[in-house]
């Protein structure tokens, strides 16, 4: 088996980089391996590599360490998904780490040992519009924030969760709401103005908002949640029980709330549509089709690690503790 670790230069700001690259080198010396690291050059890089570095193996297991946040996981997962000679793994550097939330010891996924010495779990993958999702899609005032989410995680002392929290006041300020029908398997259709809308694979985005609070990674389910036109009044009232994931059995949701679990809705607009997938914007044309993918993809876990109950909800539960640093060093 070959170990490829994958390295975005500027996730987390580039901070952890030299500690990275540290790790992994003190790693595949305990471990007997032999570590490959690729940095990548340019956005879209991780996936080209990934893709490239597979094909040449002829046939032999690549173990890709997504080394980033969730966007590079995203990209490496683009260019692995489909493979049968691939495992995904990510070692979350970035500024947000999101989908290591879904797993019992988040902090695990920063220990490159325990990683090389882990097990394949096959995981869903949502496709969008063909494109692979790992953890949470959004469209709307969710799509909006990580927009800008993008360029106030590049300011100076800001971090994921702060910066997602300042793009959501910046969002908040302006007009919200875009009209979107959604159209279910069985042909039922949800028509109207959505403020806040998920597409979950996994459980939580943003630095920490519980959308999909009881999304499971392996039920062949997407967990849909669109909320309808919320008052700024309402929006200030509820959006703390949005964010720990109570939204969905929550009272103040009721009038406003969509919630189904599908293998694939269409979404459609009478304008273009704002595509946030994990965390990466892409715009897309009037329609976006979200479909659970046929294959699965092998994502490994550190030892010792599992998945979260499905039912699992927000707050300060060992899911939402994010990891600072690079273990073993």
């Amino acid at each position: 088996m070959r170990h490829v670790f994958i390295i975005n230069p500027v996730a987390g700001k580039g901070k952890h980089l030299d500690a990275t690259r540290a790790a992994i080198a003190q790693a595949s010396e305990k471990e007997g391996i032999v570590g490959e690291v690729y940095v990548t050059r340019a956005a879209g890089d991780g996936e080209r590599y990934a893709r490239e570095i597979i094909a040449a193996a002829g046939g032999e297991t690549v173990r890709l360490y997504a080394c980033g946040g969730d966007g590079t996981l995203n990209e490496v997962l683009n260019g692995a998904y489909g493979a049968e000679n691939a495992e995904l793994a990510t070692v979350p550097v970035g500024s947000g780490n999101d989908f290591v939330k879904n797993f019992t010891e988040p902090e695990a996924f920063l220990d490159i040992p325990r990683q090389i010495a882990g097990k394949a779990e096959p995981l869903d993958v949502i496709l969008c519009n063909g494109r692979c999702c790992m953890n949470l899609a959004n469209i709307g005032f969710d799509s909006d924030v990580c927009r800008r989410m993008a360029d106030l995680k590049k300011l100076p002392l800001v971090s994921g969760k702060g910066a997602y929290n300042l793009a959501v006041a910046a969002t908040f300020v302006r007009k919200m709401g875009q009209r979107l029908r959604a159209i279910f398997p069985d042909g039922e259709v949800s028509d109207g103005v959505r403020i806040l809308t998920a597409f979950g694979n996994g459980i939580c985005y943003g630095g920490g908002y519980y959308a999909t609070p009881e999304a499971s990674l392996t039920d062949g389910l997407i967990d849909i949640s669109l909320i309808g036109k919320l008052s700024r009044g309402e929006i200030i009232r509820l959006i703390g029980e949005y964010k720990a994931g109570r939204h969905l059995h929550h009272p103040g949701f009721k009038p406003y709330l969509v919630f189904r679990r599908e293998r694939s809705v269409r979404i459609e607009s009478d304008r273009p549509i704002e595509l946030c997938i994990d965390g990466e914007i892409r715009r897309e044309s009037f329609s976006v089709d979200f479909k659970v993918g046929d294959a699965r993809i092998p994502f490994i876990l550190p030892k010792g690690v599992h998945l979260l109950n499905s039912a699992v909800g927000g707050g300060e539960s060992a899911a939402a503790k994010t990891p600072t640093a690079v273990a073993g060093l």
